[in-house]
Formats: C-alpha cells, sequence, structure tokens
C-alpha cells in the first residue's frame, strides 16, 4: 500500500492511493493508470511506456534518456543533451524537464548541473532535495 498526502495544505492528510483516487472526479481510467505507474517507481520496478501525446518531440527525446537514469543515480543537464544528440542543448533540456506533467514518472529530479549543484525543479528545490535524499545520493549541495 502507498500512502500520499492530500487537500489544503493545513488540512493535509495521509490515506491510501486508491482512497484519493475514489475522491478525485476527473478522468478515472488515466488516474489510475498513473497510480499504478507510481507504484512500479516506489518498487523501483520499470515503468511501462505510456501515452506521449502532451509531450513535444523535444521533450520526448528528453524524458526517454532520463528515464534510463538508475534509482540511486544522478546526471547532468548537459549529460541529458548529448545521449539527445544536442550536446549544447543542456538549458534546453532542462526547460523540457520543467514542463515535465508526470515527474513522478520521469525521474527529472535525478538531472543536476554538471557542478553537482542541483538546477531547477517543477516542485521547487525542496522537494528536489527530499527525493534526491530518499534515494541515498549524496552532493555537496544537499
Amino acid at each position: 500500500m502507498v500512502l500520499a498526502r492530500f487537500g489544503s495544505f493545513e488540512g493535509t492528510r495521509k490515506a491510501p492511493i486508491e482512497e484519493i483516487v475514489k475522491s478525485i472526479r476527473v478522468n478515472r481510467k488515466l488516474v489510475l493508470r498513473i497510480v499504478k505507474e507510481i507504484k512500479k517507481t516506489m518498487n523501483r520496478k520499470k515503468v511501462s511506456e505510456k501515452d506521449w501525446s502532451c509531450y513535444t518531440p523535444f521533450q520526448r527525446k528528453v524524458c526517454g534518456v532520463v528515464k534510463t537514469i538508475p534509482y540511486g543515480k544522478t546526471r547532468s543537464y548537459k549529460w541529458v543533451a548529448e545521449r539527445i544528440g544536442s550536446p549544447l542543448a543542456f538549458r534546453a533540456v532542462g526547460q523540457a524537464l520543467r514542463k515535465n506533467p508526470l515527474p513522478g514518472i520521469i525521474p527529472c529530479h535525478r538531472v543536476i548541473r554538471a557542478d553537482e549543484s542541483l538546477g531547477g525543479f517543477s516542485q521547487g528545490l525542496k522537494k528536489k532535495k527530499e527525493l534526491l535524499c530518499s534515494e541515498n545520493i549524496k552532493s555537496s549541495f544537499l
């Protein structure tokens, strides 16, 4: 069972993810698929392919490389840019990751600057630090 927090900031509470999903009144099928993928990620299982239609071709390339970064490891924005065949596009890589709609599935928190500083993160640097620390990743910037 995976527990998560939900509710307003002051009124958050822990509950099984399944309970949270029941309270969501949007595309239930999509939400259940996302929950399944998050559980796989948390259990360190390979995440299955998903619908890439909301991504640009560049984002697809970037996310395709980023999802290969192993649990407990980091890579630089430059490393990702080199792997997609655009070695000078490290800033564009950062922008593509900033717009990643599913950071829990595509582990963009594992991408840091070449000098090992954190760079940015769509959910804030505090959350990026928490995620990296939860994977026992060591850096002088944590």
